[in-house]
Formats: structure tokens, C-alpha cells, sequence
């Protein structure tokens, strides 16, 4: 498993050869409880990562796929371009999320469901409600 501590390293691990220069990196963020999302775009993992370091008050999330340069907002399918692994989200149980019902008890519940994947994730990112577990490509696909 890759051991990712900060922001920098995580996104150095999905895209150790950078993005394209047609390409953004997109992060989300939404204030707890709060309606609403806000999206932000950065043509590099380095602005990315600091970005994603001064966030402070926010659940902050990378979208997977990197963004067509000129997106706006979180965009759509037709916006995405490369996906660098195949991810999973795992939600655990918490009280005030996940309203529609989380898919594991507890951690260990979800940690087993990994265990018993054929290939075990390169990265696993304990999101604060769950986990998120990424399987590294060789080569980003494109997301069409």
C-alpha cells in the first residue's frame, strides 16, 4: 500500500507523471450540514495540494477524473477526461450522515470488504465517514 500523509504525496501517487496541459485537477468542498457545493480548479497537483491544505472548515474531496481546461463547477461526464485508479467509496455508519443508509457498521467491516478484494487498493484515504480505497492504473484512461 502507497503511504500517503498530505495532500502532495496523495495526488503525486494518482498522477506521478502530472496532468496534461488541457487538464485541471478539481477539488470540492462543502461546509458541514451545509447545501452546497463549491469547486475550485488547478492546471497542477502542487496548486491542488495547497489548496487542499488551506481548506480549513470544509470536507474537502478531489474528484476523480481530471476536468477539460474551461469547466465549470464539478462538471459532468462529458467533462472529465483521464482517470488516474478505479476507487470505491466505502461508507460506515455515523450519525447525521449518510442519510440514504451506509453500506458497513464499522471500519473493520469495511477493512474486511477490502481484505476479500482479489487486489488489495494501493491507497486507502479514511475520509471521515468512511473509506476510499484507490487502485493505481499504470497509465490514466481516458474517462470517456
Amino acid at each position: 500500500m502507497t503511504a500517503t500523509d498530505t495532500a502532495a504525496e496523495f495526488l503525486a501517487a494518482l498522477w506521478p507523471d502530472g496532468i496534461e496541459p488541457d487538464e485541471v485537477l478539481s477539488l470540492s468542498s462543502q461546509v458541514p450540514g451545509a447545501q452546497g457545493v463549491a469547486t475550485e480548479h488547478y492546471p497542477d497537483t502542487d496548486g491542488a495540494a495547497d489548496a487542499a491544505d488551506e481548506i480549513e472548515g470544509r470536507h474537502v474531496w478531489l474528484n476523480v477524473a481530471t476536468r477539460k481546461a474551461g469547466t465549470t463547477g464539478r462538471g459532468g461526464a462529458a467533462d472529465c477526461a483521464r482517470l488516474p485508479a478505479l476507487w470505491a467509496d466505502l461508507d460506515i455508519e455515523h450519525p447525521g450522515a449518510h442519510k440514504g443508509g451506509a453500506t458497513f457498521p464499522t471500519e473493520a467491516d469495511a477493512l474486511a470488504a477490502l481484505d476479500a478484494c482479489p487486489a488489495y487498493p494501493q491507497i486507502v484515504v479514511r475520509t471521515g465517514y468512511g473509506l476510499s480505497a484507490w487502485w493505481l492504473l499504470a497509465d490514466p484512461i481516458a474517462a470517456d
